[in-house]
């Protein structure tokens, strides 16, 4: 998991709480190393985080079906021989139906600026986005 988007999540988690979003939000980090990140590390990892897994999902699965949505989402990662992942960093914020309204590549998103998308992506709104 990535420490630097799970403290953002982890961010974002207690301002949509606070707001009264945490029916209407839902966090997911998917792993890139599923042979270390079984779901008794990710609950480790998780629990580190403080995160409130109600709305908040560190997600595993096979290397197949996790390289499969790596490239479904455009998500390039790489092991480095000093056991750190490299990989690019995309940030989707996908409505209930699985439209994609926005996304931000790198950290170039904050905790605040996400929350109010989330806002304004509740109200009625005639553009789909990409499924």
């Amino acid at each position: 998991m990535c420490p630097l988007t799970t403290k953002k999540f982890r961010q974002l988690q207690e301002l949509g709480n606070s707001s009264g979003l945490e029916d209407r939000m839902v966090l997911l980090l998917v792993t890139f190393d599923p042979e270390f990140d079984v779901p008794g590390i990710l609950k480790k990892y998780a629990n580190m985080y403080n995160a409130k897994t109600d709305n908040w999902h560190f997600l595993t699965g096979t290397v197949v079906r996790i390289t499969e949505v790596c490239q479904e989402y455009g998500i390039v990662h790489e092991d480095q021989e000093s056991g750190q992942i490299r990989h690019s960093m995309i940030t989707y914020l996908i409505d209930t139906e699985g439209y994609i309204k926005k996304f931000y590549v790198g950290q170039s998103w904050t905790p605040e600026e996400l929350k109010k998308q989330i806002i304004a992506n509740q109200k009625p709104n005639k553009s789909k986005g990409r499924k």
